[in-house]
């Protein structure tokens, strides 16, 4: 794979104007990068990428994006009450109820998530010590929303 390192090359490598009206890098102050259907350029303040952000799409039509290799697991930092992350590939086909048992179940309140190819909502807690919930296999890259009752820094491997 290409060397991408900024957003104009990640705008390029995604499609550029052709697939993409709008782009915007999440925690990033510069201005998002727009494409303008006058000339089919994109136009915005060239941003250094780094591991941490997440990127935010207009498509302008439905595309699948498929990323070769397995991505750095670095530290997740949850804070204490609500949280909405993805999961490093650490977790990858682990089950919600095994992610409890990893972090510690008094650790932990509930973990949710929305399937978007079922079109169901799944939510996992525990009461009364006991898992509660239809349990649902953890996929890197998902977004979940996790409660927690404590921060804990979750070390990468």
């Amino acid at each position: 794979m290409e060397d991408v390192t900024t957003n104009y090359d990640l705008f390029d490598l995604l499609g550029g104007c052709k697939d993409i009206q709008k782009m915007s890098l999440y925690q990033n102050k510069d201005i998002p990068l727009y494409c303008l259907e006058i000339d089919g350029n994109p136009y915005g303040e060239p941003s250094e990428l780094n591991n941490y952000q997440g990127v935010w799409l207009m498509m302008r039509q439905a595309k699948t994006i498929s990323f070769e290799g397995r991505p750095d697991n670095l530290p997740l930092q949850l804070n204490k009450g609500l949280n909405i992350t993805g999961l490093p590939s650490i977790f990858d086909g682990k089950t919600a109820y095994e992610l409890f048992d990893i972090l510690g179940s008094t650790n932990m309140n509930s973990i949710e998530f929305f399937d978007t190819a079922d079109t169901a909502y799944f939510k996992v807690q525990m009461v009364e010590g006991q898992h509660s919930g239809k349990d649902f296999h953890l996929k890197a890259g998902m977004a979940y929303i996790i409660k927690m009752n404590v921060d804990l820094v979750v070390q990468g491997q």
